[in-house]
């Protein structure tokens, strides 16, 4: 249910279905690299992985002609490679916000990148 809640609010606010954005973005990101030759590193969210990339790599790298080399881990440590520039790309299925809906603990993302 909650799945189905944030997809309607990416629909409402940007008009495409979350997977489309997703690809969309990769595709404009991928087009302008000027590391054409290099497979690009992508790490981070294992849900991200399983919902985009499995069903649309080869459509990503079809559109951007650049190849990708996909690391399933989780959405911090894939923040932390691409802060550390073992990773060109990340994805991330969790908000970047300081504070979460969970009392007002920090999040763990928040806490990783500062």
């Amino acid at each position: 249910m909650a799945r189905d809640a944030h997809s309607a609010g990416i629909r409402r606010r940007f008009g495409c279905a979350p997977e489309r954005l997703a690809i969309l973005i990769a595709a404009v990101v991928l087009a302008t690299s000027a590391a054409a030759a290099q497979p690009l590193v992508v790490q981070g969210s294992t849900t991200f992985n399983r919902r985009v990339m499995e069903p649309h790599q080869a459509e990503i790298e079809a559109a951007s002609g650049q190849r990708l080399t996909v690391i399933p881990n989780k959405t911090t440590p894939g923040l932390v490679a691409l802060l550390e520039g073992r990773a060109q790309m990340t994805m991330i299925s969790a908000p970047l916000a300081r504070r979460s809906m969970n009392c007002g603990k920090s999040s763990r993302i928040a806490r990783a990148i500062g």
